[in-house]
């Protein structure tokens, strides 16, 4: 049922190409070959229709009202609409990070694993907020691909369920599977737009504390188009809080770091 933008905008291509050789005149057989520069020039074409067009304000319009009605959809519990709306949004807005990982988790669902894994590397390349989820989608991916160190890399870093709006509750996944095997952590938590929530995930899952931090020059990463988003990594702002966050977590977790985690309950 999903499919990606690429393959509309390379179908039309090859459409319009077919289309054209059709109407042309009839070449003798003793035609000339294609020159170099013949070649050069339809595979110029073709990469450049490769490369994702830049969202319009129309286009964004109708991924943002697609995606409404998918949400609507989807509390309707009409399933199948729901995923026609996704897809129409993806469509709409190719080079959003949230619909690209919406879309390949559906995919996903459909059993259509290498294809869902293809779409979320892909998101993964994206600018845009990352979800502790969309680590978790590619964690388990690689992990039915067969590519363990991948996997790992992933699971380390989805300590939160997606927060679909499905989603009730999350337990945490990966301090089960991971916790007295393996020193993991979660996203940086000096990133997160609630440092307590992330430290309580933390302890949920058994995991390590990450953060990313600049001693000097801190002001210079703003004027950066990539490095802007590290925009709260100010070692002085933070090595108080990292004490503390530090000694809150070792006295939950000093007596049972090796431990397994065998139960979860809800208080």
């Amino acid at each position: 049922m999903f499919r990606g933008g690429l393959w509309f905008i390379l179908s039309l291509a090859l459409a319009v190409f077919f289309a054209a050789c059709s109407s042309a005149p009839r070449k003798d057989a003793g035609s000339a070959p294609l020159t170099a520069a013949d070649s050069a020039a339809i595979k110029g074409a073709l990469q450049n229709s490769e490369k994702p067009k830049a969202a319009t304000v129309q286009n964004l319009d109708v991924a943002h009202e697609s995606f409404i009605r998918a949400m609507e959809m989807e509390l309707r519990g009409e399933k199948a609409l729901a995923e026609i709306f996704w897809q129409r949004a993806f469509d709409a807005d190719p080079e959003s990070r949230y619909l690209s990982f919406a879309v390949a988790e559906r995919v996903a669902a459909h059993g259509e694993d290498s294809a869902a894994l293809v779409l979320a590397q892909r998101a993964n390349q994206l600018k845009g907020k990352i979800n502790p989820g969309q680590y978790e989608l590619l964690a388990k991916l690689y992990v039915k691909a067969g590519i363990a160190d991948s996997a790992r890399r992933y699971f380390n870093l989805a300590l939160d369920s997606s927060r679909f709006i499905k989603a009730s509750r999350s337990v945490p996944f990966v301090g089960l599977v991971l916790h007295g095997y393996i020193q993991f952590a979660g996203t940086p938590i000096n990133m997160e737009g609630d440092a307590n929530y992330a430290m309580l995930k933390a302890i949920e899952n058994g995991s390590s504390l990450y953060f990313v931090l600049s001693y000097r020059n801190t002001n210079i990463l703003k004027e950066d188009e990539v490095l802007s988003q590290y925009y709260s990594v100010n070692y002085n702002i933070w090595k108080e809080d990292v004490v503390a966050y530090y000694n809150e977590l070792n006295r939950a977790l000093s007596d049972v770091q090796t431990n397994l985690i065998i139960d979860h309950k809800f208080i």
